[in-house]
């Protein structure tokens, strides 16, 4: 247990309030909401974004245009993220089929709710929103993919945290916690 974690047991209520309120304001300072291009692929391939080095993300959102081909097959469309080892830790499904020779809108978002396909097929994310690591890899995955079917116009919508800013600022946060807790046993 981190000295933080020994600190929260001794402080009393209202200093606990405040320093975990002044903490949490810190570190929604640090993030940052970016909307990222995803390069389209090739006909017939799977898109996908590997979170760059020093950075963690929140998935707020996916945009995409899935271009079927005439190949008679429904494509059923999924986003998956692997960690670093290609272990998939994640999968969720668009919850609707694309038909062939048809182009399709196909989104994720948090907050969406149900999937909803009136003017396209968006579908929820998990509340709160799922965390990616450095290394892991966002993409998507469609069953009946077929080699003339084209992903494109992909977006992605994240909360971007470097990761030495969090680390700082959680090693700051401990070390004031330290302090009221030092000051609350000694009195002064």
């Amino acid at each position: 247990m981190g000295r933080a974690a020994e600190c929260c047991k001794t402080l009393p209520g209202e200093y606990l309030s405040q320093a975990l309120g002044v903490a949490a304001a810190r570190l929604l300072e640090l993030r940052i909401v970016k909307r990222i291009s995803v390069a389209s692929p090739a006909a017939g391939i799977e898109w996908s974004k590997k979170v760059p080095g020093g950075v963690v993300w929140e998935l707020i959102g996916v945009q995409s245009l899935l271009t079927t081909s005439a190949a008679v097959a429904n494509r059923n469309t999924r986003i998956t993220i692997q960690d670093s080892d290609s272990n998939i830790v994640f999968a969720v499904s668009a919850g609707a089929t694309v038909p062939a020779s048809q182009a399709q809108r196909i989104g994720w978002f948090v907050g969406a709710g149900v999937t909803v396909t009136t003017f396209g097929i968006f579908a929820p994310l998990p509340t709160p929103p799922i965390t990616l690591l450095s290394g892991d890899t966002l993409g998507s995955s469609t069953l009946s993919l077929d080699a003339a079917d084209q992903w494109s116009g992909v977006f992605l919508t994240v909360r971007e945290w470097s990761e030495t800013d969090v680390i700082q600022e959680a090693m700051m946060i401990d070390a004031q916690l330290t302090a009221l807790t030092e000051r609350e046993v000694t009195g002064r």
